[in-house]
């Protein structure tokens, strides 16, 4: 995880951790003199009204219309509009701390927004073609890490792709329903990204694909915290129970508590009742059993549902404190066509843009008048030593400070960054400093290199490839993680695991992003070899081994999972010589890999403490996961004889980029009290893949002279769990 805060009034993460503490402790209990639910925020006959008025509209209808509003073209007043409305369909409602604004449709959140959040919402979900602050792969690994019990074996972002789908095939269904607003939304808002992405089919993209905004966290965490309103509402843990002793228990924290809303599940047993009954749809059901979340797991169901609520207050959180936009747009040509190599360099620029325009300016002033709410928020934030919290103006006045972290997600074989165009200032970073345009916008430029294509004219079949581009917009310096430690073991006394983990996570959330897609033409020389070969490695070993030799029975498991997929796309060949009765043949194509390995040690054992008879548990355990991938051109060599015999060798791949998670915890004993350590840390690396270079053989079929098809599957090593798949299918065209 990436520890970047993007506000410059944050100083150290000590002041994150305080308000995580804030945010989490305030939110583990109720009032019953401070009520959360904006319902009782309405005189009845007005709710009523208001309700009836919402639910009734055709859902479909609504989605069209509200997705037209929310586009940056209708203009900010209108954007802003569309966000209140879309989470009061959502069943939150905006209060400015005298009266609500947009009524709830019921059932309603028990969260409220305020008109500042609706804001924030609104300038960056109004680019959500190019915006997003979380992948869905990275929302699978918050929620994992905020303790979603995920089934092993399957991607955590995998499986929110399953309830995603489930989620929308009920929308689908009942589009009338109340509860079927946000999911139905939320395909629209999907559709419109760029590249589209439809969630209605878990199987037509990867989680690292769907970028989600604020307002898509906020709807998805918000229907499952509605759900306790259409079906058995449980109670919510009191706060010394799960969080220790805190302070915040005054005003005007009391009245900021109508913000945070309810967030913590104690008694999940309460839960089985929703997945039986009727306000979870059938497709919603099956994919949460598929997840491990049925009506068989309830008390997972109530883990889950505890780290969706907990990540649902950290987007609210961020939402109020990174109140600033970012877009990407492409400067030259969209679609560009490549050049020869023997043609002049081509460029392409990428434009990050922080900010409004003049006309957009004074729109977003007219909505930004204080609310009784935000000022709530404000002082209570306070009494946890905050700052105040800054908006968009801070472009104006700090601009020189800020920067852009530039990376490219998608197309490294048709384009690249150069050091010698750009003005990085971290060039291992990527990272370069905007440039102040007016008081309330900045920006920077990235120029991209667009690659050749082969051949000596423009000849031959025309296709298409993307660069896509990431911008990062960094506002503040990373600050001291011991700072954020002592706040944790400090008179918080917060628990030092979650507290770390929430932090890290608002860091990584704050960053306003921002994409765009360069579609690449090219023509691709026709003739000679076409085809794909693919190549897939597995390994998964697991061995427990049981020590009897001490006082007590020891046990050690070591486990690791090895997982590779390579293709190679193979374009078009060139003779390179013939011999005798040999001819050889340079295969050109472009290939990707991802990789993916996990390292688990695990220890237990007892002891006995302090007193004859008390014996305690001693564990240990740690895990390493190493993600990564390839994408470039590749090339291999054929040698074809005479008699039909053929033999393969792919050229061997470079070392992969990854990012690998440590991780590890231990429980002790000393001077007679439990010790709970650990500690997680992110680091990129590059790892050899076990993939290509590699050689298959075998012999052309004479009935099929320019067919060459096999495949073979391997188990490497003796019983360790280790095989090796290759097929291939080319042709001579």
């Amino acid at each position: 995880m990436k520890n970047t805060a993007s506000l410059s009034a944050i100083k150290g993460r000590s002041i994150l951790t305080a308000l995580v503490s804030l945010l989490l402790a305030s939110s583990c209990g109720t009032d019953s003199t401070s009520p959360s639910n904006p319902k009782q925020l309405l005189a009845p006959a007005a709710q009523s009204a208001r309700q009836e008025a919402v639910v009734r509209q055709p859902r479909n209808e609504t989605v069209e219309r509200l997705a037209s509003k929310l586009r940056a073209e209708a203009g900010f007043s209108n954007n802003v509009s569309a966000v209140r409305e879309a989470l009061a369909l959502g069943g939150v409602a905006t209060w400015d701390g005298k009266q609500t604004i947009t009524p709830a449709a019921a059932p309603a959140a028990s969260s409220l927004a305020i008109p500042e959040e609706t804001v924030a919402l609104a300038l960056e979900a109004r680019h959500r073609a190019t915006a997003g602050r979380l992948t869905l792969a990275q929302l699978g690994e918050m929620l994992r890490d905020l303790g979603w019990p995920f089934k092993p074996g399957t991607p955590p972002g995998v499986q929110l792709q399953w309830i995603l789908e489930g989620w929308v095939k009920d929308g689908f269904a009942a589009p009338n329903q109340p509860l079927s607003f946000a999911p139905l939304f939320a395909q629209k808002l999907a559709a419109t990204q760029k590249p589209p992405v439809n969630l209605a089919d878990s199987r037509s993209y990867a989680p690292e694909e769907l970028r989600l905004t604020l307002l898509e966290l906020h709807l998805f965490a918000s229907h499952f915290d509605r759900l306790r309103e259409a079906g058995s509402a449980p109670k919510a843990s009191a706060r010394s129970s799960w969080l220790g002793q805190t302070v915040y228990a005054a005003s005007p924290c009391e009245e900021a508590k109508k913000w945070w809303g309810d967030k913590v599940v104690k008694d999940a047993v309460d839960w089985g009742q929703l997945i039986a009954g009727e306000a979870v749809g059938a497709g919603l059901d099956k994919a949460l059993g598929l997840a491990g979340l049925g009506a068989g797991q309830i008390a997972n169901l109530g883990k889950a549902l505890t780290a969706l609520n907990i990540a649902g207050t950290l987007s609210k959180l961020v939402a109020v404190y990174g109140d600033v936009q970012l877009a990407v747009t492409i400067e030259s040509d969209n679609p560009i066509h490549k050049m020869l190599e023997s043609e002049p360099r081509l460029l392409s620029g990428f434009k990050a843009t922080a900010g409004l325009n003049d006309v957009e300016w004074e729109e977003y002033k007219k909505n930004l008048a204080p609310s009784e709410a935000w000022q709530a928020v404000r002082d209570c934030l306070a009494t946890a030593g905050l700052p105040n919290l800054p908006n968009l103006a801070d472009v104006g006045k700090e601009a020189e400070a800020w920067s852009v972290q530039w990376r490219l997600i998608k197309g490294m074989p048709h384009g690249f960054m150069s050091l010698d165009v750009n003005d990085f200032y971290l060039p291992g970073q990527w990272e370069m400093k905007v440039k102040r345009e007016t008081d309330h916008s900045a920006s920077a430029m990235l120029l991209i290199d667009i690659t050749a294509e082969k051949g000596k004219s423009h000849t031959g079949g025309v296709k298409k490839g993307q660069v896509v581009a990431e911008a990062a917009l960094e506002t503040a310096a990373p600050p001291s993680i011991g700072t954020c430690i002592g706040a944790m073991k400090g008179p918080l006394g917060l628990g030092q695991s979650l507290a770390e983990l929430c932090a890290g996570w608002i860091l990584e959330m704050f960053p306003p992003k921002a994409y765009a897609v360069l579609d690449v033409t090219y023509h691709e020389p026709a003739g000679g070899w076409s085809g794909t070969i693919s190549y897939t490695f597995r390994k998964a070993v697991d061995n427990t081994v049981t020590d009897n030799l001490g006082f007590f029975p020891a046990q050690n498991r070591d486990a690791q999972t090895h997982s590779e997929d390579f293709t190679l796309q193979v374009g078009y060949s060139q003779l390179e010589t013939t011999t005798g009765p040999e001819e050889i043949h340079r295969l050109n194509g472009d290939a990707n890999l991802t990789y993916f390995r996990e390292i688990i040690n695990e220890s237990r054992t007892k002891k006995e403490t302090c007193r004859r008879g008390n014996i305690v548990d001693l564990t240990y355990s740690s895990r390493i996961e190493t993600r990564g991938g390839w994408a470039g051109p590749l090339r291999a060599r054929l040698m074809l004889q005479k008699g039909g015999a053929y033999e393969v060798t792919i050229d061997t791949l470079p070392l992969v980029p990854a990012t690998a998670v440590s991780e590890w915890s231990q429980i002790s004993w000393s001077a007679c009290e439990q010790q709970n350590t650990g500690d997680k840390s992110t680091s990129k690396r590059e790892v050899a893949a076990a993939s290509p270079g590699k050689v298959f053989s075998g012999k052309i079929d004479p009935r099929e002279p320019d067919l060459i098809k096999g495949s073979y599957e391997r188990k490497l090593g003796s019983g360790n769990g280790t095989t090796a798949k290759m097929t291939w299918n080319l042709m001579r065209k």
